[in-house]
C-alpha cells in the first residue's frame, strides 16, 4: 500500500520535473531566437529561415514564440524595425526609400504601410513632425 503511494508520488513529481525542464527549453529556444531577431533584425528573415536554422517545427516555432512573447514574429520584427525606422528619421537625412531598404524592407509601400499601422502617419510626416518639434524646442539664443 505505501509502495503505490509512493510510487505515484514519484512518478507526478518525475512528471512535473520534465514538463518543468520542458518549459525551460522552450524559453531557451525563443530567448536565442529573439537575440537572433534583435542582431539580425535589418535582414530578410522568414518563418521557414528560422525555423531551419533553429531546427524546430515552423508551427511550433510560431505558436510557442507568440505564447511566450505575447507576439507573432512578424510582428515582433515590424516593432524592431519601426523602432529603429523612428530612430532613422530623426537623426539622418536618409530618404524613406533608403531607410525601408536598410531595415529589410523590399517594398517602400510595404514600409509605409506599416510605419504607418504603428505610428498613425507616414515615415515622411513623422519625419516632418520631429523636425518641427526639434527645431521649435530647441535652445533659444537670446538677444
Amino acid at each position: 500500500f505505501h509502495y503505490s503511494w509512493l510510487s505515484e508520488i514519484l512518478m507526478g513529481l518525475s512528471q512535473s520535473i520534465s514538463h518543468t525542464e520542458a518549459e525551460s527549453h522552450e524559453k531557451s529556444v525563443i530567448k536565442e531566437i529573439l537575440r537572433y531577431l534583435e542582431y539580425n533584425f535589418t535582414e530578410r528573415i522568414s518563418i521557414d529561415m528560422l525555423s531551419s536554422h533553429f531546427y524546430i517545427s515552423k508551427y511550433y516555432l510560431s505558436r510557442t514564440f507568440k505564447e511566450i512573447t505575447g507576439y507573432g514574429i512578424s510582428e515582433y520584427l515590424n516593432i524592431h524595425r519601426i523602432r529603429e525606422a523612428k530612430r532613422l528619421l530623426e537623426e539622418t537625412d536618409l530618404s524613406v526609400q533608403q531607410i525601408a531598404r536598410k531595415l529589410g524592407y523590399e517594398s517602400i509601400t510595404y514600409f509605409e504601410k506599416v510605419f504607418k499601422t504603428y505610428m498613425t502617419m507616414s515615415p515622411l510626416k513623422y519625419r516632418k513632425t520631429m523636425n518641427t518639434v526639434t527645431y521649435t524646442n530647441g535652445p533659444t539664443s537670446k538677444p
